[in-house]
């Protein structure tokens, strides 16, 4: 190992004993906190455009089928 890695590494693993010694021990490590963190933005964001793009689809649905009956589309077809 270089100096400077072995440097880093200790730098590190200081930092991470002063951590715990102020009670401020990690529940998850860096790179799994990532991954939750861009997880749970994804479901944020796709939450809030459901929320906004369901009303839409649904007016947008509910004004085609209006169309669709005032131009007698949907007929009842009684002759099977």
């Amino acid at each position: 190992m270089s100096g400077e890695t072995s440097e880093r590494i200790e730098g590190c693993k200081r930092w991470s004993l002063m951590r715990n010694e102020r009670g401020m021990t990690e529940v998850l490590p860096w790179s799994l906190r990532r991954v939750v963190m861009q997880a749970a933005m994804k479901l944020t964001l796709c939450c809030a455009l459901g929320w906004v793009a369901m009303p839409l689809l649904l007016w947008w649905a509910n004004a085609v089928a209006k169309v669709e009956l005032d131009q007698g589309v949907f007929r009842y077809q009684d002759s099977w």
